[in-house]
């Protein structure tokens, strides 16, 4: 199925994009204990084995499963849930850092707002 079409377009790598928990988080629970599923930014329930099944199937092929992330993005509230993302390294509007650029996706299903800013490492 999956081996079909990308032969098809003569890919060797799969991308997946959305499965993770929050941009600035994206692995719910631990590396040692994942979360068994989390909801996603576009208010899905994603859920470990469906992402383990996926990723095994795509190199089951002999092809290169790839993860997408936002890479300096962050959900609303960053500074305070314990992720260690610190506003300092936000894009701001202003120099005195009142206004954060943010990008609001209120329209479902990707009802989140994120904030812009850099992460370390």
């Amino acid at each position: 199925m999956i081996e079909n079409r990308l032969n098809l377009y003569h890919l060797d790598g799969v991308q997946f994009y959305d499965w993770e928990w929050k941009q600035h988080v994206p692995l719910a629970g631990t590396v040692a204990s994942p979360a068994a599923s989390w909801v996603n930014i576009d208010s899905n329930t994603n859920y470990e084995h469906s992402i383990q099944t996926l990723i095994s199937d795509v190199h089951g092929i002999s092809a290169v499963a790839m993860s997408y992330n936002l890479i300096y993005g962050a959900w609303a509230g960053y500074g305070s849930d314990g992720s260690g993302v610190n506003s300092a390294w936000g894009l701001w509007y202003n120099t005195n850092c009142t206004s954060q650029a943010n990008v609001s996706l209120s329209d479902p299903p990707l009802a989140h707002a994120l904030s812009l800013a850099l992460r370390s490492g």
